[in-house]
């Protein structure tokens, strides 16, 4: 089953909300297709969902740091199951041709915000 990661710290309300949206994202979510990540960052969301269903996905961040999510994604899930680049996201359309899928997708991920390795660095 996927478990959809926040990165909220805390509880009460907050609780509530990311196990309710935890629980809205699950509901929702394609069994099988191709999935645009278009914020890669750490990887989580994407290898959580490449475990979790018969999707693959294809990735992209503007963040150079990405390569190496995007390698170590790779040898873990395979070229079918999982390709990247380091890339904006104007450029998806690129990064699907070349990834030798159909250019479209059944979902797109994208996460607001910095993420956790950005917060942490300042």
């Amino acid at each position: 089953m996927f478990r959809f990661s926040f990165p909220w710290r805390g509880g009460g309300g907050r609780s509530f909300c990311r196990r309710l949206s935890s629980l809205a994202v699950e509901q929702r979510l394609p069994r099988e297709g191709v999935v645009l990540d278009l914020t890669l960052g750490d990887g989580e969301h994407s290898a959580a969902l490449l475990a979790s269903t018969g999707c693959s996905v294809v990735a992209t961040d503007c963040d150079p740091a990405a390569a190496s999510v995007i390698g170590r994604l790779s040898a873990e899930f395979g070229p079918g199951k999982f390709y990247g680049e380091v890339s904006l996201a104007s450029g998806a359309a690129g990064v699907l041709r070349r990834s030798g899928r159909r250019p479209s997708a059944v979902a797109v991920m994208v996460d607001i915000g910095p993420s956790r390795r950005q917060k942490e660095e300042g």
